[in-house]
């Protein structure tokens, strides 16, 4: 199943989906408005989860001690999260700031992406439609 809201319409999306796949269950639920940048409140981008893996997309919407929150996610950062620029060039935590879009990768554990890959992305990667896929549950 796909959500999807185009990030130039200005109304508010809701969603609940409810997934049950070889025992275990998922509940994913949401409203957000499609206003995205990294000064609005409406953060674009997109959630995919695939049994224990996770890929989350968009502006980073805050940022604490070795978490982060990305698309209204958790985002766990240890000492093994590899984090790079878009063209390779490695960065820290600390290089992280609130409004940068990136795409994290990791395991899905306890409804939190635990981070193994971060990349900051340039801005011009920020303009496609905002989704959660789980058609792969």
């Amino acid at each position: 199943m796909w959500y999807s809201t185009a990030k130039k319409r200005a109304k508010t999306a809701c969603f609940r989906l409810l997934l049950i796949e070889l025992g275990v269950l998922i509940l994913l639920t949401g409203c957000r408005s499609d206003a995205v940048g990294p000064g609005s409140s409406g953060k674009g981008g997109s959630l995919r989860i695939e049994g224990d893996r996770a890929e989350v997309e968009g502006y980073i919407q805050s940022l604490s001690p070795s978490r982060l929150v990305v698309f209204n996610t958790t985002v766990l950062v240890n000492d093994l999260t590899e984090i790079r620029a878009e063209h390779g060039a490695h960065m820290t935590f600390s290089d992280l700031l609130v409004g940068m879009w990136v795409d994290v990768r990791g395991a899905f554990v306890d409804g939190v992406v635990v981070a193994e890959r971060i990349e900051v992305e340039d801005e011009a990667e920020a303009s496609g439609p905002t989704t959660i896929d789980s058609s792969h549950l």
